[in-house]
């Protein structure tokens, strides 16, 4: 009791003080390049609605008359590029979003069943789609092809087609 009124009466209390830290790392940011455009090929169609098919790996199947004549059929190819080692998520476009068209006076063709595929050498996908997660290689890569459903109205007009769809990447 005599210590405690001592240390109070001299006005002796305990303290202590330290300056915290703070920290940043700012990382490359991610991004996407096209690096080949998805190729359909020639076909021919008939009364009724048909389909071309491409595969990530280039395969064509489908219902519609295809030919042997004109661009040899290809997958989209695509390249990320961000921060080494990073996950990032993959979304392409829902079923029934996109469209491709031909000169005026053409009904559009419906892009449909956007699948994805990893490139020799870069982590597979994780997920079913519409969004799909990977991770970028020790340089900061990641390569992919992209395969869709090509769906002509009965009796397309013949002509050149052509479209956009969009292909986000972002880190996770």
């Amino acid at each position: 009791l005599a210590i405690g009124a001592l240390v109070m009466a001299g006005g002796v209390m305990a303290a202590d003080s330290i300056d915290g830290t703070a920290s940043a790392k700012v990382i490359a940011p991610i991004s996407v390049v096209q690096d080949a455009g998805m190729e359909f090929g020639s076909f021919s169609t008939s009364a009724g609605d048909q389909t071309v098919i491409i595969s990530p790996g280039a395969t064509l199947s489908g219902t519609a008359l295809r030919s042997t004549f004109g661009n040899a059929p290809a997958a989209g190819a695509f390249t990320v590029s961000g921060e080494n080692s990073y996950a990032f998520s993959l979304t392409m476009p829902t079923t029934g979003s996109v469209a491709i068209g031909g000169a005026s006076g053409t009904s559009a063709m419906a892009l449909s069943g956007f699948t994805v595929a990893p490139a020799s050498g870069s982590t597979a996908f994780v997920g079913t789609g519409p969004t799909y997660t990977s991770a970028l290689n020790a340089s900061g890569k990641h390569l992919f092809t992209v395969g869709a459903t090509l769906t002509t109205v009965a009796s397309q007009l013949s002509g050149a087609y052509t479209g956009t769809y969009p292909v986000t990447v972002a880190y996770n």
